[in-house]
């Protein structure tokens, strides 16, 4: 960190900044950790961070560096550390007052990129660490801003961490320094079941190499849903031949136009209503919708309850899954390439609908593990 020069950056507006997608804002993401044990958070609803972010769990503390971190002593590093050290004493309370953090006695972790969100974008997070030493003081720390909610500290060595409750940054650094304590066995979550034994139309929806097409398979071939394809009946709709046929930039590119049309969902919604009330089948899988415009209109417009099932994977594992997908004619793409269709307009709404979830499943290590956890989740509803 110390080979930072001055051309690399400059200070700019923050307001300026938050709406420029060429700027880079640099910020600070500490770990606190004492031991074995690190600081947990739950961001506050009511603060500046982006919607999907409020209310997660994190471990990182810090802000945006700006011009007055730099002075006499902090030039070396553009006033990182001392914005690392201001942040956590404003952060935070001990029983003896504000933390006084040593800039100095922060530890350079890395450097965390993630282009993979609006927010991601804009930021670029220097991670550092700072090892707590008087503990008696440490182990009673409190908030001090509303933003900061439910502390908490994780113990690496003695618990399981489970990285469902954590927004992705926070995954990232788990994932890399703390691998031992984290659950990583592909997991489920089912917040309503009783949709699901009536006849029904279960909509899968994720990002780009998701496994939400290996999910939408295992249920149809287990539970005997029949399967409506909403690219197919989009591209119906668009006048155009599906992917592969139509490349799939092309194709988000014209989707993300007939979406952005006032009747553009309602219309899509009422076509897979359409389908799915052509099939006899007591259960339907719709695999593909991504705005919750469309949810609302197929929801509007279909003869059976509309259930809904979220894929959350992290962006990197998707990168993965979506290069390595066997036959897969774009199987050199770069990462820089994938998050390209990954942001496209056309997908930027897929994470909004978690909060209409039935079931979300969390797919951390890829196809094969992420499998064996789909047929335990057909197995549980089968039972019922």
């Amino acid at each position: 960190m110390e080979n930072l020069r001055d051309d690399q950056f400059e200070y700019i507006a923050r307001a300026l900044a938050e709406t420029d997608d060429a700027a880079k804002q640099v910020i600070t993401y500490t770990i606190i950790q004492h031991q074995s044990k690190i600081l947990s958070f739950r961001r506050g609803l009511y603060n500046r961070a982006a919607n999907f972010l409020r209310g997660a769990h994190c471990v990182g503390f810090g802000g945006h560096v700006n011009e007055a971190d730099r002075d006499l002593f902090s030039r070396h590093d553009l006033g990182i550390r001392q914005n690392a050290a201001r942040e956590i004493s404003e952060e935070l309370l001990l029983p003896n007052g504000r933390p006084q953090i040593d800039p100095a006695s922060l530890q350079f972790l890395g450097i965390l990129n993630d282009d993979s969100s609006d927010v991601g974008v804009r930021h670029m997070a220097v991670v550092l660490r700072y090892w707590v030493e008087d503990w008696s003081n440490w182990r009673s720390v409190t908030r001090g801003e509303a933003s900061i909610n439910k502390l908490r500290w994780l113990d690496t060595a003695g618990e399981t961490i489970n990285l469902s409750e954590f927004e992705y940054w926070s995954q990232l650094v788990i994932r890399s320094f703390f691998a031992s304590s984290m659950r990583m066995v592909p997991s489920y979550k089912i917040q309503r079941k009783l949709i699901f034994r009536e006849p029904h139309v279960l909509c899968v929806v994720g990002s780009i190499g998701s496994g939400k097409s290996a999910t939408g398979r295992m249920f149809a071939e287990q539970f005997g849903y029949e399967t409506v394809n909403s690219g197919a009946i989009l591209a119906g709709l668009l006048g155009i031949p599906p992917i592969p046929e139509t490349t799939r930039a092309e194709f988000q590119k014209r989707a993300e136009e007939f979406i952005s049309d006032p009747d553009g969902p309602l219309r899509l919604g009422a076509a897979l209503a359409t389908a799915a009330s052509v099939s006899r089948a007591e259960r339907v899988l719709i695999d593909g919708i991504r705005h919750p415009e469309t949810l609302e209109a197929l929801r509007s417009n279909a003869k059976k309850p509309v259930a809904l099932l979220y894929v959350y994977t992290p962006p990197d594992v998707a990168y993965e899954m979506y290069r390595d997908r066997e036959g897969h004619e774009e199987q050199s793409i770069t990462f820089a390439d994938f998050i390209k269709l990954y942001t496209a307009p056309v997908e930027s709404r897929i994470r909004y609908l978690v909060g209409d979830a039935d079931i979300i499943t969390f797919n951390w290590l890829g196809l094969q593990a992420y499998e064996r956890a789909i047929s335990s989740l057909v197995e549980e509803l089968h039972a019922d």
